[in-house]
């Protein structure tokens, strides 16, 4: 479910139906595959749908809102199993806003699967290295350094430095994130390492 304000965003509910992914689960049902825990979804739907005017208006640009729904299989890999590409929608009640695909029948379809899969790829990218790497933890270590840096100041001038820094969202963001991780760092090892393990298990099912 979308957190977006659905009077702009449109309707918050995945476009993903039981009908695109009931030949996908290996004989199983979409009520044994959720209650087994069969299935897990890849959310950059509310992250990218905010800036998706901006993004396409330039020119040579293409950019989706993604939602990718996996299946855990027998062998203990995720298996992509349907892909929703979203826009905000041009008019109320607008369909083509969202578009789901599912794994290729035919050739046609295949080359529809491999361009949602890249979108899909271009958002995992996007996020990982632009949010989490670079303005999470590198704008964040950066403070450190100016702190360093600023030795040669007058303590006036240090001070203003150091406030305007501790004001930037990226500071911010690290310092939930740190505190976030001293507070899972009592988990079991199993609890803790889960989230990332299924996300990087996502990630190579997509680029696969």
């Amino acid at each position: 479910m979308s957190k977006l304000d659905p009077a702009v965003y449109g309707p918050p509910e995945s476009a993903i139906t039981e009908e695109h992914i009931a030949g996908q689960l290996d004989g199983m049902s979409v009520r044994q595959a959720v209650e087994d825990s069969r299935l897990y979804m890849l959310d950059y739907h509310d992250i990218f749908l905010p800036f998706l005017d901006r993004i396409n208006a330039q020119d040579g640009r293409k950019a989706y809102g993604t939602r990718t729904l996996f299946f855990l299989t027998a062998a203990g890999t995720l298996k992509p199993i349907a892909i929703e590409l979203s826009l905000p929608p041009m008019t109320d009640g607008c369909k083509r806003a969202k578009r789901v695909f599912t794994p290729p029948a035919d050739a046609t379809s295949n080359w529809l699967w491999q361009l949602a899969k890249a979108h899909v790829c271009s958002n995992d990218a996007g996020v990982h290295q632009l949010i989490n790497h670079w303005y999470v933890r590198a704008c964040a270590s950066a403070l450190s350094v100016l702190a360093r840096g600023v030795s040669a100041f007058p303590s006036e001038l240090k001070t203003d430095r150091l406030h305007r820094w501790m004001r930037c969202p990226c500071v911010q963001a690290e310092d939930a994130r740190v505190h976030g991780a001293v507070h899972h760092r009592g988990a079991p090892a199993a609890e803790r390492d889960a989230p990332r393990l299924q996300a990087a298990q996502a990630a190579h099912a997509v680029h696969a």
